[in-house]
């Protein structure tokens, strides 16, 4: 199965379409919150890509609890 990764989205119907062609959405702030509940520590990442997903993740999280 494929998996597509998002943060936000603009046309939510969009994903609906995803799903149908059998892709499943996986959202960003739920991957951050995952990692940071089992408090992982990351051993290697590929430049700064994962951190800069995980800064934006938990910067989201922080703006939708104020």
């Amino acid at each position: 199965m494929r998996e597509l990764v998002v943060n936000e989205v603009r046309h939510p119907e969009e994903l609906d379409m995803l799903q149908a062609a059998s892709i499943k959405i996986l959202r960003l702030k739920d991957i951050v919150n995952e990692l940071t509940e089992r408090k992982m520590l990351i051993q290697a990442a590929t430049g700064n890509d994962l951190i800069t997903l995980m800064q934006i993740g938990k910067e989201q999280t922080e703006q939708e609890a104020i």
